[in-house]
């Protein structure tokens, strides 16, 4: 991925990819009649060749129902698995085969700058199927794009770290995180999720490491829907380096789709929630986002619902979903207000942005909220309960965007080490929500860590308990993303604040 160097304002690096209690939960309510650009045909008959594996998110789970999903897209000529842990199914053929099931076909459109893939109608089951899928990932979708951010180098006008951005010891010292190491904890023991896009060049996470002196890395690479071989793309590196960074001992897995659509993400999603079985994952990340709007204007709201079953499907796993907010502030790039997808998830965490600039000392001496830190307010997604009656959120209907925030201004940025992804030699700054939402990840193995030699299980229910705990977060209460502004309490540019990641840990053995 090469870089797209910005000036003084925060436009994310577009790639060209071509938690709580599920009982807590309200389902996504599509809001109809939004005003948007219409997309318009390119063509009307894409060619898909080979074979087309997509995901069936059952709703029951039932032997007897699922059995009856299989059979339903077998009499297709379909081949289908079954995954032994989430009941979901792994359904293979020709996209002849899925359409004819899905009683659709597919076009290829553009809107809003975007080329994508989607189904002439709504994908269609017999009624006495439908009501036993949550979502189906039939339809390729939109792309997804990471939300890391490179600025042009200038002077710097604060202290701090001038050359590399913000190291791994820089962010233990000012978010409290070295008494956590001090007392043993550092992820050891605990496994760690990432959704990405693309490949990931595992020697410059090595690298990484050795910089900052830190253990050996404990990597896996998962490929979902052929994505090996893929590009290597920068965002993934980043996630990898910072759940790295923060939570050295971790064993971290990366999950990889070749093309980052919305069907591969949800084939992630889903992968992950099975494989939280034997891995008992302490969280997952992604770093990407689309304009929640986009899938209106372009014919896509139903992909929303089976994204967020996907979701909803980690939720139920016990793997809370942290999900950079977005780059371009309230705005989102658009002529008004927008959120991100997957932020503005029910079930999401969603992670914002904060200016962050230190002391000669390596203390905070300051921290704002960034400008560029995606927040806001779904028209798709309703509030979880622990948002419903939240003094300060914009709204106590739908979802508040974020939920908490870390540092992402580029101008500090955090170090990286990327040389294939941006032709940078050496270690750089990179700002943008792709870094606070891995490094909470990171925070939470740390937490997970803990509870572990206490000898408790991974915290669950995490949405409930981040805001039950959001006396342990530094309330941040300047700055701004455009329409919303920090401010004491909640608010829609950093929403609870930053951690306080020593009191967290403290927390996590007696009230989580």
């Amino acid at each position: 991925m090469k870089p797209f160097y910005t000036g003084l304002s925060a436009v994310a690096v577009f790639s060209a990819c071509a938690t709580a209690g599920a009982s807590a939960m309200v389902g996504p309510t599509l809001t109809a009649g939004l005003a948007l650009q219409r997309a318009h045909a390119l063509s009307a008959a894409p060619n898909f060749s080979g074979v087309h594996t997509f995901t069936v998110i059952t709703q029951s789970k039932a032997e007897k129902d699922v059995a009856a999903v299989a059979t339903y897209f077998e009499s297709y000529g379909m081949s289908v698995r079954m995954l032994s842990h989430t009941k979901n199914l792994l359904v293979s053929g020709s996209y002849s085969q899925a359409l004819r099931a899905g009683h659709t076909s597919l076009q290829t459109l553009s809107v809003r700058s975007e080329t994508f893939t989607r189904a002439t109608r709504q994908p269609s089951f017999p009624a006495a199927i439908a009501r036993l899928i949550a979502g189906t990932s039939i339809t390729p979708g939109l792309h997804f794009h990471p939300m890391s951010v490179l600025s042009l180098p200038q002077p710097r006008t604060f202290p701090g770290p001038a050359t590399t951005g913000y190291r791994p010891a820089d962010i233990a010292a000012i978010y409290d995180i070295n008494p956590v190491y001090s007392s043993g904890i550092s992820g050891k023991g605990v496994n760690v999720a990432i959704a990405a896009c693309s490949d990931v060049t595992s020697s410059d996470v090595v690298q990484f490491g050795r910089d900052f002196r830190l253990p050996a890395l404990q990597l896996t690479k998962i490929y979902v829907d052929g994505s090996a071989g893929a590009a290597v793309d920068g965002e993934a590196i980043l996630d990898a380096e910072r759940v790295y960074g923060t939570a050295p001992n971790a064993k971290i897995y990366e999950y990889l789709a070749p093309d980052c659509t919305d069907s591969e993400i949800i084939d992630v999603f889903t992968q992950i929630a099975e494989d939280s079985s034997k891995y008992h994952f302490s969280g997952a990340s992604f770093s990407y986002g689309q304009n929640e709007s986009n899938y209106a204007a372009a014919g896509l709201s139903t992909v929303l619902v089976d994204e967020s079953a996907a979701i909803a499907q980690l939720t139920a796993a016990g793997v809370p979903l942290f999900v950079a907010s977005g780059d371009s502030g309230s705005w989102n790039n658009e002529l008004q207000p927008d959120v991100s997808y997957p932020a503005s998830d029910t079930n999401a965490i969603a992670v914002g942005g904060t200016t962050l600039i230190e002391t000669s000392s390596n203390t905070r001496s300051s921290e704002t909220g960034w400008s560029g830190s995606g927040g806001g307010v779904s028209t798709v997604f309703s509030a979880p309960v622990w948002q419903q009656s939240l003094g300060g959120a914009a709204s106590h209907v739908y979802k508040n965007v974020p939920d908490v925030s870390m540092l992402a201004d580029p101008y500090t940025g955090a170090a990286m080490y990327a040389p294939d992804a941006f032709g940078i030699a050496g270690e750089f700054p990179i700002g943008g929500t792709s870094v606070s939402a891995p490094t909470f990840n990171g925070i939470w193995a740390l937490i997970n860590g803990a509870r572990a030699s206490y000898g408790l299980p991974n915290v669950t229910n995490v949405g409930q308990k981040i805001y039950s705990h959001g006396y342990d977060c530094i309330d941040v209460i300047t700055g701004g993303n455009g329409v919303y502004n920090a401010t004491y309490g909640y608010d829609n540019t950093t929403g609870l604040g930053v951690p306080d990641v020593a009191k967290l840990v403290a927390d996590a053995r007696y009230t989580m």
